[in-house]
């Protein structure tokens, strides 16, 4: 049986600016989040599909789309945040199947 499918994480990347929450109606601080949504086999081998920058109230919790300068300040601190197998994890299956199916011809299997 081979067991696939699609996950959606999401990472706080850390503390942003203060502002106006529109749920909370008061000056909240607020959080830069990664949400990344990767597909999997046997959930481990898996790669990423998409990524969205959000900003969530620390008080109530409400996300928003994050502005294009949260993004651009979010970038740096997403780098490596994403865990590897997430990201790489399907690249490192066709290598395991490539060399098995090497060490299987080297052999005469």
């Amino acid at each position: 049986m081979i067991i696939f499918g699609q996950i959606s994480e999401h990472l706080r990347l850390g503390p942003t600016n203060s502002r106006a929450c529109p749920a909370c109606r008061q000056e909240q601080p607020f959080s830069l989040l990664l949400e990344y949504d990767y597909a999997h086999l046997y959930y481990l081998f898996g790669f990423v599909t998409r990524r969205r920058f959000r900003v969530a109230c620390d008080r109530c919790g409400n996300v928003w789309k994050a502005s294009e300068k949260e993004i651009a300040e979010a970038r740096p601190l997403a780098r490596g945040a994403v865990p590897f197998l997430h990201r790489w994890g399907c690249l490192v299956f066709i290598v395991l199947v490539i060399a098995a199916v090497a060490t299987a011809i080297a052999l005469g299997l």
